[in-house]
């Protein structure tokens, strides 16, 4: 009996190894056969995006000309426009970009627009705020450095100084909706008109040492009114999110950066008219009296050209600058 249990038990061991090699070989073979399925997680070039490092939005700097640094996909096709410049560059091949832009006084609109393999783009809108009176002529140089040292020395600590300085302050913009013993409120600005973040309430800490300043001279607390269009320069601390005013300039608003940034094929030209053909959408474009880059006789129909325009007062969008994409480095 004991013989017989022993002979069932081996037997049945041996059932198991045999499956479970069956079972082994199927996988095996499924595993050769089968083949592996590509990753969910790789870069295509139809993606698009853009992350801007500096500088930060509604920033205050003490220099007329600010450095623009950030990074997209790799060798696409950035553009810098302000007010009056337009700034264009290819990205590098790790997708970092830089550039210089001159800043006028008060508040400066930037629009950096970027371009993927595919001239789909993204955009981002921006403010900064040159004011050169809002440091104070110690913050600019104390711990710069003592007269022995030579002048680029010099030089270069005060531009470092300046950097380490310019990356706190910040800006409230907007219409003034309250206004109490120390406190302002603001209904910011909207500078974006596609914006989604309309009517903000922003809340200004007045102290001792705000100055403010009017539309031709200095005022004081007293005279700014509701309805007043302010921007507020000063410092957010604890993260109440609250701005600790330094300066309040009293201005009118500003007119909005209406430039156009497109990158498509010239499907068509008639005269001083042509069509652009883009990712998304059909667009006529006029050439005015003068613009930067190559004459219309020089644009061969379906080009691929980088076209940054605006409407003029009869709303016909008239070219800036003209550029073939094979062109921009």
């Amino acid at each position: 009996m004991r013989k017989e249990i022993i002979i069932a038990i081996v037997a049945g061991i041996g059932v198991g190894l045999i499956i479970a090699f069956g079972i082994w070989r199927t996988n095996s073979a499924i595993s050769v056969n089968t083949p592996l399925k590509p990753k969910t997680n790789a870069v295509t070039n139809t993606t698009t995006g853009l992350t801007l490092i500096t500088p930060n939005d509604n920033q205050v700097v003490a220099e007329s000309e600010i450095e623009i640094t950030g990074a997209t996909n790799p060798n696409s096709i950035v553009v810098v426009s302000t007010q009056n410049d337009n700034y264009v560059m290819q990205a590098n091949k790790d997708g970092s970009f830089t550039t210089n832009a001159s800043l006028k006084a008060g508040i400066n609109q930037i629009l950096i627009t970027s371009f993927n393999q595919e001239n789909q783009k993204t955009s981002k809108l921006i403010n900064v705020i040159y004011s050169s009176s809002f440091f104070s002529e110690q913050e600019l140089t104390s711990t710069v450095g003592d007269s022995t040292e030579s002048g680029e020395i010099l030089r270069q600590k005060v531009q470092e100084k300046l950097k380490q300085i310019s990356n706190s302050p910040t800006a409230f913009i907007g219409t003034i909706t309250d206004k109490q013993e120390s406190t302002l409120q603001l209904d910011t600005f909207v500078f974006d008109t596609t914006s989604q973040n309309a009517n903000n309430i922003a809340q200004v800490a007045i102290t001792d040492q705000t100055e403010f300043v009017g539309l031709k001279n200095e005022i004081q607390f007293g005279d700014l009114a509701i309805g007043d269009f302010v921007t507020a320069m000063g410092y957010v601390t604890n993260g109440n999110k609250v701005l600790e005013a330094k300066r309040i300039v009293v201005s009118t608003p500003p007119i909005l950066l209406a430039v156009k940034v497109n990158i498509g094929q010239i499907s068509a030209i008639v005269g001083k008219k042509a069509t652009l053909t883009t990712p998304t959408e059909t667009l006529k474009i006029v050439f005015g009296k003068k613009w930067i880059g190559p004459e219309i006789t020089e644009l061969a129909q379906n080009a691929t050209v980088l076209a940054i325009s605006a409407d003029d007062e009869s709303q016909e969008n008239v070219v800036l600058l003209i550029q073939l994409t094979s062109e921009i480095k």
